[in-house]
Protein backbone atom coordinates (compact mmCIF):
# COMPACT_ATOMS: atom_id res chain seq x y z
CA UNK A 1 0.00 0.00 0.00
CA UNK A 2 1.24 3.50 -0.82
CA UNK A 3 0.65 6.53 1.35
CA UNK A 4 1.90 10.02 0.75
CA UNK A 5 1.15 11.76 4.03
CA UNK A 6 0.63 11.46 7.75
CA UNK A 7 -3.15 11.09 7.78
CA UNK A 8 -2.95 8.28 5.24
CA UNK A 9 -0.67 6.13 7.42
CA UNK A 10 -3.68 4.87 9.39
CA UNK A 11 -4.79 3.00 6.26
CA UNK A 12 -1.75 0.67 6.26
CA UNK A 13 -2.39 -3.05 6.46
CA UNK A 14 0.54 -3.54 8.85
CA UNK A 15 2.91 -5.87 7.13
CA UNK A 16 6.33 -6.35 8.78
CA UNK A 17 8.27 -4.10 6.40
CA UNK A 18 7.91 -0.34 5.93
CA UNK A 19 9.78 1.36 3.09
CA UNK A 20 10.07 5.14 3.45
CA UNK A 21 11.07 7.18 0.43
CA UNK A 22 12.44 10.56 1.51
CA UNK A 23 12.96 13.53 -0.76
CA UNK A 24 11.41 16.32 -2.74
CA UNK A 25 9.61 15.94 -6.03
CA UNK A 26 10.70 18.15 -8.90
CA UNK A 27 14.13 18.76 -7.35
CA UNK A 28 16.19 16.51 -9.61
CA UNK A 29 18.10 13.79 -7.80
CA UNK A 30 16.43 14.67 -4.50
CA UNK A 31 13.45 12.62 -5.75
CA UNK A 32 15.61 9.48 -6.04
CA UNK A 33 14.49 8.13 -2.65
CA UNK A 34 10.83 8.62 -3.49
CA UNK A 35 11.17 6.83 -6.83
CA UNK A 36 13.29 3.94 -5.54
CA UNK A 37 10.88 3.35 -2.63
CA UNK A 38 7.90 3.25 -4.96
CA UNK A 39 9.63 0.80 -7.33
CA UNK A 40 10.79 -1.43 -4.46
CA UNK A 41 7.27 -1.44 -3.03
CA UNK A 42 5.88 -2.69 -6.33
CA UNK A 43 8.30 -5.61 -6.15
CA UNK A 44 7.30 -6.37 -2.56
CA UNK A 45 3.49 -6.19 -2.72
CA UNK A 46 1.91 -7.87 0.27
CA UNK A 47 5.20 -7.82 2.18
CA UNK A 48 5.91 -4.09 2.48
CA UNK A 49 4.04 -0.85 2.88
CA UNK A 50 5.51 2.25 1.21
CA UNK A 51 5.38 5.74 2.63
CA UNK A 52 6.51 8.64 0.47
CA UNK A 53 7.52 11.02 3.24
CA UNK A 54 8.04 14.53 2.01
CA UNK A 55 8.50 16.20 5.39
CA UNK A 56 10.36 13.65 7.49
CA UNK A 57 7.82 13.19 10.29
CA UNK A 58 5.07 11.06 8.73
CA UNK A 59 7.02 7.83 9.18
CA UNK A 60 6.92 8.05 12.98
CA UNK A 61 3.24 7.17 13.10
CA UNK A 62 3.67 4.23 10.72
CA UNK A 63 6.47 2.48 12.65
CA UNK A 64 4.42 0.67 15.28
CA UNK A 65 4.47 -3.10 14.85
CA UNK A 66 7.14 -3.11 12.10
CA UNK A 67 10.08 -5.49 12.13
CA UNK A 68 12.09 -3.82 9.36
CA UNK A 69 12.30 -0.17 8.35
CA UNK A 70 13.94 0.68 5.04
CA UNK A 71 14.62 4.36 4.30
CA UNK A 72 15.74 5.53 0.86
CA UNK A 73 17.05 9.07 0.37
CA UNK A 74 19.30 11.08 -1.91
CA UNK A 75 22.85 11.94 -0.86
CA UNK A 76 25.29 14.57 -2.03
CA UNK A 77 27.88 13.01 -4.30
CA UNK A 78 31.25 13.31 -2.61
CA UNK A 79 34.41 11.42 -1.71
CA UNK A 80 33.80 7.70 -2.00
CA UNK A 81 30.23 8.13 -3.25
CA UNK A 82 30.24 9.55 -6.79
CA UNK A 83 27.10 10.61 -8.69
CA UNK A 84 25.15 7.45 -9.40
CA UNK A 85 26.81 5.55 -6.57
CA UNK A 86 24.89 4.20 -3.62
CA UNK A 87 25.41 2.94 -0.12
CA UNK A 88 23.42 0.79 2.26
CA UNK A 89 23.83 1.39 5.98
CA UNK A 90 22.54 -0.58 8.95
CA UNK A 91 21.37 2.11 11.39
CA UNK A 92 21.28 -0.32 14.33
CA UNK A 93 24.86 -1.50 13.76
CA UNK A 94 26.43 1.85 12.89
CA UNK A 95 24.22 4.93 13.39
CA UNK A 96 27.24 7.20 12.92
CA UNK A 97 27.48 6.08 9.27
CA UNK A 98 24.54 8.36 8.41
CA UNK A 99 26.48 11.47 9.41
CA UNK A 100 29.27 10.58 6.99
CA UNK A 101 27.30 9.61 3.89
CA UNK A 102 26.00 13.04 2.82
CA UNK A 103 22.23 12.42 3.05
CA UNK A 104 20.26 15.42 1.84
CA UNK A 105 18.87 17.31 4.83
CA UNK A 106 16.38 19.37 2.87
CA UNK A 107 13.26 17.94 4.45
CA UNK A 108 11.46 19.47 7.43
CA UNK A 109 13.34 16.87 9.43
CA UNK A 110 16.33 14.95 8.13
CA UNK A 111 16.50 11.16 8.06
CA UNK A 112 19.13 10.97 10.78
CA UNK A 113 17.14 13.22 13.14
CA UNK A 114 13.91 11.26 12.65
CA UNK A 115 15.65 7.91 13.18
CA UNK A 116 17.34 9.13 16.36
CA UNK A 117 14.05 10.49 17.68
CA UNK A 118 12.18 7.27 16.87
CA UNK A 119 14.92 5.30 18.61
CA UNK A 120 14.76 7.53 21.70
CA UNK A 121 10.97 7.09 21.78
CA UNK A 122 11.34 3.31 21.53
CA UNK A 123 9.44 3.19 18.23
CA UNK A 124 12.22 2.08 15.89
CA UNK A 125 11.90 -1.48 14.54
CA UNK A 126 14.59 -4.05 15.36
CA UNK A 127 16.10 -3.75 11.87
CA UNK A 128 16.68 -0.40 10.15
CA UNK A 129 18.45 0.02 6.83
CA UNK A 130 19.17 3.27 5.03
CA UNK A 131 19.94 3.34 1.32
CA UNK A 132 21.60 6.53 0.04
CA UNK A 133 21.62 7.32 -3.67
CA UNK A 134 24.28 9.84 -4.67
CA UNK A 135 23.33 12.62 -7.01
CA UNK A 136 24.51 16.01 -8.17
CA UNK A 137 21.37 17.68 -9.58
CA UNK A 138 19.18 19.10 -6.80
CA UNK A 139 17.84 22.45 -8.02
CA UNK A 140 14.09 23.11 -8.26
CA UNK A 141 12.51 21.88 -11.51
CA UNK A 142 15.70 20.00 -12.41
CA UNK A 143 15.36 16.48 -13.86
CA UNK A 144 16.90 13.32 -12.43
CA UNK A 145 20.53 13.25 -13.57
CA UNK A 146 21.77 10.66 -16.07
CA UNK A 147 24.07 9.27 -13.35
CA UNK A 148 21.29 8.76 -10.77
CA UNK A 149 18.57 7.48 -13.12
CA UNK A 150 19.80 3.87 -13.54
CA UNK A 151 20.85 3.72 -9.89
CA UNK A 152 17.25 4.27 -8.76
CA UNK A 153 16.24 1.00 -10.43
CA UNK A 154 19.35 -0.81 -9.15
CA UNK A 155 18.64 0.27 -5.57
CA UNK A 156 14.94 -0.65 -5.84
CA UNK A 157 15.91 -4.14 -7.01
CA UNK A 158 18.50 -4.46 -4.23
CA UNK A 159 15.95 -3.38 -1.61
CA UNK A 160 13.50 -6.01 -2.84
CA UNK A 161 16.17 -8.73 -2.83
CA UNK A 162 17.45 -7.73 0.62
CA UNK A 163 13.92 -7.60 2.07
CA UNK A 164 13.08 -11.03 0.67
CA UNK A 165 16.30 -12.47 2.08
CA UNK A 166 15.53 -10.82 5.44
CA UNK A 167 12.03 -12.35 5.43
CA UNK A 168 13.43 -15.81 4.69
CA UNK A 169 16.02 -15.50 7.43
CA UNK A 170 13.64 -14.13 10.05
CA UNK A 171 11.04 -16.81 9.44
CA UNK A 172 13.26 -19.40 11.11
CA UNK A 173 16.56 -17.79 12.02
CA UNK A 174 17.64 -15.81 15.07
CA UNK A 175 19.95 -13.58 13.00
CA UNK A 176 17.64 -11.56 10.72
CA UNK A 177 20.16 -9.15 9.23
CA UNK A 178 21.36 -9.99 5.72
CA UNK A 179 23.77 -7.96 3.71
CA UNK A 180 25.68 -5.20 5.46
CA UNK A 181 29.17 -5.77 6.68
CA UNK A 182 29.99 -5.89 10.37
CA UNK A 183 30.91 -2.22 10.37
CA UNK A 184 27.39 -1.41 9.18
CA UNK A 185 27.93 0.15 5.77
CA UNK A 186 28.57 -1.17 2.31
CA UNK A 187 29.89 1.21 -0.28
CA UNK A 188 28.22 -0.30 -3.30
CA UNK A 189 28.54 1.82 -6.36
CA UNK A 190 26.02 0.92 -9.02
Amino acid sequence: MYCAGLSATRAFTLVPVLIVGAGRRRHGDDAAGLLAARLAGRRLRGMADVLLDLDGWAALEALDGRKLLIVVDAAEARGGLPPGGWRRMDFRAAPEALADCGLRDTHTAGVEAVLKLADALGRLPPSVWVYAIAGDAFRPEERISPAARPTILTVAERIAADARRWAEQTSGNTNPLPGPSARGADDLSG
